[in-house]
């Protein structure tokens, strides 16, 4: 019974190591450019968000609230380890 708590060890190391590892940093939207509101800067809310796959690059679509304008931001696939 000892030989099947080590296999188990590792792979509960290895789900909490995958965990916490660290994410991509993303750009902001530009803040900047607005036409409808008096400071020049858009306020914008997240829309849609595609989640990235393996191989797949995903997606976050943001729209401003004071203009209509909408900014895409591409989240870079994830690859295989």
């Amino acid at each position: 019974m000892k030989h099947a708590r080590k296999p188990l060890s590792v792979i509960l190391a290895l789900i909490l190591a995958l965990s916490f590892a660290p994410q991509t940093a993303l750009a902001a939207p530009p803040a900047e450019g607005c036409s409808s509101n008096e400071g020049g800067a858009h306020s914008w809310l997240e829309m849609t968000n595609e989640p990235a796959g393996c191989t797949q690059e995903g997606y976050i679509i943001y729209f401003c609230s004071e203009c209509g304008e909408d900014y895409t931001e591409t989240v870079p696939a994830l690859g295989h380890d």
